[in-house]
């Protein structure tokens, strides 16, 4: 793939053109990981965590999850002000790029994302005398 190329767009009829008296240069957009003039200059931003690498100047904008001038500073979500919305009975857990909520000891998963109690405890039964 070609990373650059100029044209001339024509200021009075808005068409490209190869030969206009009054133009207006336009560089065709860089691929996705490329930048700057000519498209010379590679992006530093980590891929697989950002959404955008900024044409003009390298600039990443960072999928949810991830911070920092590359995108690669997981964000940790359980400690956000306010905190995600944590069920009853379970406790959040950073991962990389998101967060997950683990039960509590004693509780399991149920469908709907809650944590039940799935233990039951026997009371000792009285003996007769």
């Amino acid at each position: 793939m070609e990373k650059s190329h100029q044209i001339c767009f024509c200021k009075v009829s808005n068409v490209i053109h190869t030969n206009c008296e009054h133009t207006i240069p336009f560089i065709a957009a860089c691929d996705a990981t490329m930048y700057g003039a000519n498209c010379a200059s590679e992006c530093a931003c980590v891929a697989a965590n950002t959404q955008t690498c900024a044409a003009t100047n390298g600039a990443c904008t960072c999928k949810p999850g991830w911070t920092g001038a590359t995108c690669s500073d997981d964000v940790n979500e359980c400690l956000a002000v306010p905190p995600p919305d944590t069920p009853a009975n379970a406790e959040c857990v950073n991962t990389d790029g998101s967060f997950v909520f683990n039960c509590n000891a004693g509780y399991v998963k149920a469908a709907d994302g809650t944590c039940t109690g799935e233990l039951s405890f026997r009371q000792p039964q009285a003996k007769n005398k």
